[in-house]
């Protein structure tokens, strides 16, 4: 069941958009032969691509798209003292803590908390094998960019988190426009942690330049049920 609480501002609500991590958060095959280039350098992983997901459908590059430079005051600035609460997913059989009070959305397995241009994001689906920095450069990397908004992959690293390995994904993206038709460059940090057949994908995102540290628990508490 789709749901949205009710403790949340409305604007916070309003401003709820389908994260890309929760989009690319799906089984799916890449078709080989596409054109690609390494990421460590912060170069575009793949200018042209035809990704297919596990329904048959393409998934098409968007049209080009230019990056929003970043804002010189950038809004979104999460507190050091910020009070986090612990989230547990049953279905998901997972944990972590999350910023008190932001809108939340659950999907099943998934969920989503925002707080006007800042959020977070878990997105559960299913693998035969634990991700690799390789395999995703190879494959979710592209598919980030393909469904984002100007990405910018910044780098894909093997991670050691306390539930785990993990590979993490830093890009850069244009947020989605508010009410206002207001848009902003955003900074984004994904994390794939594998258990028994299952990914996870924890995904933050805030203003670019914004100080996000205390978002960085979110990945530190993250654990399997």
């Amino acid at each position: 069941m789709h749901h949205v609480s009710e403790f949340s501002s409305a604007s916070a609500a309003r401003r709820l958009r389908l994260p890309v991590g929760q989009i690319v958060a799906v089984s799916f095959l890449v078709i080989l032969g596409c054109q690609s280039k390494d990421s460590s350098s912060g170069t575009t992983i793949a200018s042209s691509e035809t990704a297919m997901s596990v329904g048959g459908n393409n998934i098409k590059e968007p049209p080009a798209e230019k990056a929003i430079a970043p804002e010189k005051n950038p809004p979104g600035a999460i507190a050091k003292n910020e009070s986090f609460v612990t989230y547990k997913s049953a279905s998901g059989g997972y944990q972590l803590d999350v910023p008190k009070g932001w809108a939340s959305t659950v999907n099943g397995p998934n969920v989503t908390f925002v707080s006007q241009y800042d959020g977070l994001n878990v997105a559960i689906s299913s693998s035969n094998s634990p991700p690799t920095a390789t395999s995703v450069k190879d494959n979710e990397a592209r598919l980030i960019q393909a469904q984002g908004r100007a990405v910018k992959i910044e780098k894909v690293k093997s991670v050691k988190e306390p539930a785990g390995n993990a590979v993490e994904i830093d890009y850069s993206s244009n947020s989605e426009p508010d009410a206002a038709s207001k848009a902003v460059r955003l900074q984004n940090t994904a994390y794939l942690f594998f258990n028994n057949g299952t990914v996870g994908w924890l995904t933050w995102w805030a203003p670019e330049g914004a100080d996000v540290r205390a978002l960085s628990r979110s990945a530190k508490t993250f654990k399997w049920l």
